[in-house]
């Protein structure tokens, strides 16, 4: 690191600061999809549907991210559907894609929709600790016994 000047770094950082000065102590975040202006702290836009984080930390919180996670079966399923534009090959590639899934998020989404819906508020996190433990334990024994039937029956 000898080529390297100290003092790059140092104007580096002063212009970093001198960036601040132009924006407005009062500016607040932008929805990526309606370009509405949101709560800072929000997890995702409370106006239009959109999958896509405006918080940067969602995409690390378990619970939140769900729908940061599976929020691109809406955009297959729109691929599908409504985009004029798509290929055929596309179209049948998004729909394999979410044959293949859907099991998936049925075993493993429904339970935490039917928590949300319908669990009492103070047994909800309990509730989805509880059922996470379940999951992570439940489907990878599943898998291998499924493994195990296939080696063994051929």
């Amino acid at each position: 690191m000898d080529h390297v000047n100290k003092d790059s770094f140092e104007g580096a950082k002063e212009r970093a600061f001198e960036d601040d000065d132009f924006i407005p102590s009062d500016a607040r975040p932008v929805c990526p999809k309606c370009f509405r202006a949101y709560d800072p702290q929000a997890y995702y836009c409370p106006y239009c549907d959109a999958n896509d984080t405006i918080n940067p930390l969602t995409t690390y919180m378990p619970y939140i991210r769900i729908r940061f996670i599976y929020g691109f079966f809406g955009k297959m399923w729109n691929v599908i559907w409504y985009e004029k534009k798509a290929s055929v090959l596309l179209r049948v590639l998004c729909f394999f894609l979410m044959l293949i899934f859907i099991p998936y998020i049925f075993i493993v989404g429904f339970p935490f929709v039917m928590i949300r819906k319908f669990a009492p508020v103070s047994m909800r996190d309990s509730l989805n600790k509880v059922f996470s433990i379940l999951v992570l334990i439940v489907l990878p024994l599943l898998f291998l016994l499924f493994l195990l039937w296939w080696a063994f029956s051929s």
